[in-house]
């Protein structure tokens, strides 16, 4: 699933508006009501994609009342900008295509009591292993654990439950509830916190994570300092601070004016501007509990005086000097002077009503403002959209058959692409010195290189392993996998360089809190690098040995026990055509059909060792070996099997383990069997040489560079 419809509101509003935080950011929302649905309001705001999921019967925020016949006004103030589609979650046709769309998506949110989830086959660790970077939020009333888990929660019963209401109104009064869903809307908020955190999070360690948001824990957060005050102060006490006897709402000649008087300054200025001065003055009333004590005879006297204005003209007449508002109905914010000042209202086209007005993004950012708004979307708008574009391309496809490998160290494209696995290598290091994601850590590694005395080339070198590292270091963290690291083609033929080299290379990644079993040491399949693979398998550091053109070679990899081995399918084809025996058929490609020989022999063995065709030329060549254990493919190949829509059947099927009687390869053997092939030998030879020349070419950017 690749982008936008050209017809969407998502996608023209991304044409027409600017790029906001989260731009490339796709949300599935599956929550109702308002705390998730807003949550992921606020995530739209900021430039995601949010896909809204209802089931037949619509979001009941559809249903609430309204002079609209066909909506809800409640739900066109919910969710702004945000494609709806309807799916059934219970029929595993369309649950089907929920899933197609988690393989693609960022993020997802749903307000479901926990149960609901794992009996739907959609909880945090189905969909994990199904995607591993998701973000996945659960919004529900009481949490995950504990006796309420599964007991649905509403706003304004867990402001009733948790002290929210006796805070209202006076001391010893009837408790009342706060209207305007404040628990609801906070939990949005801490949705949109915890989403973006999460992806934040996400950029470093490659992986999505579960988050959680109750209401309770918004209710009590909201009234965190509250909880802590109550603890050790007298029952009221903090409702008679709150009302003050003076702070709050009082009647006037025209309407009702808020008034906050907490502190002696507020107090003072508003007794003179009231006209009476000795108010302030009188000793029953100087402090906030005074006031509020002595409230039955003070208030007449306030109330006396605020009769003669109206609540708006005593808010100007305050000024800045008291603290103050004119009671007004949430309508006239349309109008009014600062709210038109700070651009917060905007009006929305809308199919079935013309148009409405709305709020705008909520938050102001300078460089990403984000997209213009949309309208919430009619019910059932972008179903049939939606379904296409999770129709499986054969990039999804082919996840499901093979272990898909990004032969890249584009960050962007790692990230666009989704790989499980990516490599680094000297070629790839030195594209990534002109990249400003990486720009931070050359300069680092430049000017370590630069205060370094002794031999000038071994600081060289020191700098291009750490440059390989940190690259690999940083890509780690965009791929739930391993990062592929390549050793020194220079000492291809030296098994003691090499296995020094991969030490040194597995303690810097370390040491930079990469473990080695994100790691896979590359290694030309020489004899001595076969060795070298032998010895640090023992120490537990896998290897990926490639440059493999032999089916010795290839054994002889498997028995040394090497992690994975790296057959050049492109490379292979690329001597047979330039020796005149170019196939007829992507069956007869003879880098496709060694593949397949291999991939059939160590299954057969019943070996360990993975095989990863890599060095393709065509999609084609990746689709003949749809089911090999993995494949590693260049961005412009991902980009053109996520754009082919059509049908992927695997080509590779393992088949059952046999006993084999074999003779163990030895050198002599290997030389011999790789001298009588005069492909595997020159490909051999001038894949370490171009190796060798890629790292002389990144060590000499450095010298350049000191």
């Amino acid at each position: 699933m690749t982008g936008s419809t050209p017809s969407s509101p998502f996608a023209i509003a991304q044409r027409e508006g600017a790029i906001g935080p989260l731009s490339g950011i796709r949300v599935l929302d599956l929550s109702a009501y308002i705390a998730g649905p807003y949550g992921c309001t606020l995530l739209a705001d900021q430039g995601a994609e949010v896909i809204k999921v209802e089931p037949p019967v619509g979001d009941n925020l559809r249903r609430y009342p309204s002079t609209l016949e066909a909506e809800s006004r409640a739900f066109l103030g919910v969710n702004r900008s945000k494609r709806g589609v309807v799916l059934d979650l219970k029929q595993p046709d369309q649950r089907a295509v929920l899933m197609r769309l988690v393989r693609e998506a960022d993020v997802l949110v749903h307000n479901f009591r926990p149960s609901v989830p794992v009996r739907l086959g959609i909880d945090f660790d189905s969909l994990h292993k199904l995607n591993p970077r998701l973000v996945y939020c659960s919004v529900t009333g009481y949490g995950e654990q504990g006796p309420l888990k599964d007991k649905a929660g509403y706003d304004q019963v867990l402001q009733t439950m948790t002290g929210m209401c006796t805070m209202q109104g006076k001391t010893g009064g009837a408790p009342e509830i706060l209207y305007g869903s404040v628990v609801d809307y906070y939990a949005a908020a801490l949705v949109a916190a915890g989403v973006s955190s999460a992806l934040y999070e996400r950029e470093r360690s490659g992986e999505g994570q579960f988050v959680g948001v109750s209401l309770l824990r918004s209710a009590l957060t909201m009234q965190s300092a509250r909880m802590i005050w109550a603890e050790g102060e007298p029952e009221g006490v903090g409702r008679d601070m709150r009302s003050g006897g003076v702070t709050g709402i009082h009647p006037t000649a025209d309407g009702y004016l808020y008034i906050s008087a907490n502190t002696p300054r507020f107090w003072q200025a508003l007794c003179e501007r009231i006209g009476l001065p000795e108010l302030a003055a009188d000793v029953r009333y100087d402090t906030v509990r005074k006031r509020a004590t002595h409230a039955e005879v003070l208030l007449p006297q306030l109330h006396a005086a605020l009769a003669a204005r109206s609540a708006l003209a005593w808010e100007t007449l305050f000024g800045e000097e008291v603290p103050c508002a004119a009671a007004r109905q949430v309508e006239d914010m349309f109008d009014h002077p600062q709210v038109l000042a700070e651009a917060m209202i905007t009006s929305l086209p809308h199919p079935l009503l013309g148009s409405y007005r709305g709020i705008t993004r909520p938050i102001v950012f300078g460089r990403t403002p984000g997209p213009e708004p949309f309208a919430a979307p009619v019910f059932d708008q972008d179903t049939a959209a939606v379904a296409a574009l999770a129709s499986l391309s054969k990039l999804s496809q082919l996840r499901d058959l093979s272990v898909v490998v990004a032969d890249t160290g584009d960050v962007e494209a790692i990230k666009r692409l989704k790989p499980v696995d990516c490599t680094t290598n000297p070629t790839l290091v030195k594209k990534a010195l002109d990249l400003p994601v990486y720009a931070d850590l050359i300069d680092s590694a430049l000017a370590w290189g630069r205060e370094q005395g002794g031999e000038r080339e071994a600081v060289v070198h020191e700098v291009a392993d750490r440059l390989t590292v940190g690259v690999g270091t940083l890509l780690s963290t965009l791929v739930p996998g391993r990062v592929s690291t390549e050793v020194d083609a220079d000492q291809a033929h030296d098994t003691a360089a090499t296995v020094a080299k991969a030490r040194q290379f597995i303690a810097m990644y370390e040491a930079a809190g990469v473990p080695r079993s994100k790691v896979l040491i590359k290694i030309a399949a020489t004899w001595a690098g076969v060795g070298a693979a032998r010895q640090l398998q023992a120490e537990g550091i896998d290897c990926n040995l490639t440059l493999i053109f032999n089916p010795t070679q290839a054994l002889a990899c498997s028995e040394a026990g090497a992690f994975l081995i790296s057959p050049f399918v492109g490379r292979i084809l690329d001597w047979y055509v330039a020796n005149g025996q170019a196939p007829a058929t992507i069956d007869e490609d003879p880098g496709v059909v060694f593949v397949r020989g291999v991939y059939a022999e160590f299954k057969r063995r019943g070996s360990p060792t993975v095989v990863m065709g890599a060095s393709f030329r065509s999609t084609a060549q990746i689709e003949a070996l749809a089911g090999c254990d993995r494949l590693t493919i260049s961005p412009e190949l991902l980009e053109k099997l996520e754009a082919d829509h059509g049908e992927l059947p695997r080509r590779l099927v393992a088949g059952a383990a046999e006993s084999v009687q074999v003779t163990p390869i030895d050198g002599a053997r290997f030389a011999a069997d790789l001298a009588a092939d005069p492909m595997a030998t020159e490909k051999l030879a001038s894949g370490i040489d171009a190796f060798a020349k890629d790292l002389e070419a990144l060590r000499q950017t450095i010298r350049e560079r000191l």
